[in-house]
């Protein structure tokens, strides 16, 4: 009995060490939970997924807007938060109001709260450069979507800006030419010199016009802090000095509106407004038979917001670098809107491209690569 007493002690012993092991092996001991952690930051950096997640992880985005009510400013938004929208993100929105301090702050202040990434819209870099230090410093992702950037590049984790040469040499192709037949040779170009971009595109179309011999009388910069009054002024203050005028080119979609109600005040039917942008300004314009408005040249550029969730994503996901060149494959077309094609104004119209022809393949791209179960938006 005492020999068979020691034996089921022995073999108790026994099993719980092997149900011990068991344990360890399941849960796992500091040290292999460490050797875990190293592992998964390994796969991270080599942005390696498995495809075993059921849902996006929750995000939190800040989204600081040059001019939230600009246009244009609202399709770069509005592509961007379709896209947040599939996934579940919260995205928080600052208006800048076309004042660099104030977006400034708005970055400052998601680094405080310690948001998950911050997106721009075409503020320039250097008067947001403590913010964007800041963000960096705290390891939050900023990248950049529209407009193109001063340097320093590298205080961005990416810029995806529209193809913005391409544009104004397709614009200006059409300018000069229908300038022509209305042998039209007076024009003004209402500039905008608080960002880059706006520098550069005012640049181009004025060259561009005076290369082929177009008279540009007037380039009056109208300043974003007060669009309406001081594009009203240009309009009146070119037509005292230069009655011939018969175009007026805003560089930017602000001033498009402003500009043409000023020619309808004036009862001035001859001088015509040409820009950019489709947008939810500018198309009822176009619609309307007796408006001064009558071409914009537009493109789907609103994609590079997608590419920016998209990026962020894999950030998110992979741990791995943001791509900043993720944006340089895509295709953009343009196209010359006039009165006979203006796209048709619904409610809540916003742009004439897609949101969901362009969302939908990132879409099953993220269910592919992440194992999501992501319903892909009707491509309408």
């Amino acid at each position: 009995m005492l020999r068979m007493h020691f034996a089921i002690q022995r073999l108790s012993v026994v099993l719980v060490g092997c149900l011990m092991a068991t344990l360890l092996v399941a849960s796992g001991s500091p040290a292999s939970a460490a050797q875990k952690g190293s592992s998964a930051s390994n796969t991270s950096n080599t942005s390696k997924v498995s495809n075993v997640s059921k849902s996006p992880p929750k995000k939190t985005i800040g989204y600081v807007d040059i001019e939230a009510s600009g246009g244009m400013q609202k399709r770069w938004y509005n592509f961007f938060t379709a896209a947040t929208k599939e996934l579940g993100w919260t995205v928080r929105l600052t208006d800048a109001n076309g004042v660099s301090s104030v977006g400034l702050s708005g970055i400052q202040q998601y680094v405080n709260d310690r948001v998950n990434a911050i997106v721009v819209t075409c503020l320039d870099t250097a008067p947001l450069l403590p913010g964007l230090q800041a963000a960096r410093a705290a390891k939050i992702p900023v990248i950049e979507i529209g407009c193109q950037e001063p340097a320093p590049l590298s205080a961005w984790n990416a810029v995806y800006a529209e193809p913005e040469r391409q544009m104004a040499n397709y614009f200006s192709s059409y300018l000069v030419k229908a300038l022509s037949a209305r042998k039209c040779d007076q024009v003004s170009v209402l500039q905008d010199d608080t960002i880059l971009i706006a520098r550069l595109r005012s640049t181009m179309i004025i060259t561009a016009l005076r290369k082929a011999g177009v008279n540009v009388v007037s380039t009056p910069v109208i300043p974003e802090t007060s669009i309406v009054p001081s594009t009203q002024a240009a309009v009146s203050g070119t037509l005292t000095a230069h009655p011939g005028t018969c175009a007026f080119i805003p560089i930017f979609d602000f001033s498009s509106g402003p500009a043409a109600s000023e020619l309808e005040t004036l009862n001035n039917t001859t001088a015509k407004v040409y820009t950019y942008y489709a947008d939810d300004v500018n198309d009822p314009l176009l619609l309307n038979p007796a408006s001064p408005l009558v071409a914009v040249v537009d493109g789907p550029v609103e994609q590079v917001s997608l590419v920016a969730v998209d990026q962020l994503l894999n950030h998110f996901m992979t741990g791995a670098p943001i791509n900043e060149k993720a944006a340089n494959g895509l295709k953009v077309p343009f196209t010359i809107f006039t009165k006979s094609n203006a796209p048709k104004n619904y409610s809540g119209y916003i742009t004439p491209w897609s949101v969901n022809k362009y969302l939908t393949p990132f879409v099953k791209k993220w269910n592919a690569k992440y194992g999501f179960k992501l319903r892909a938006p009707h491509a309408s």
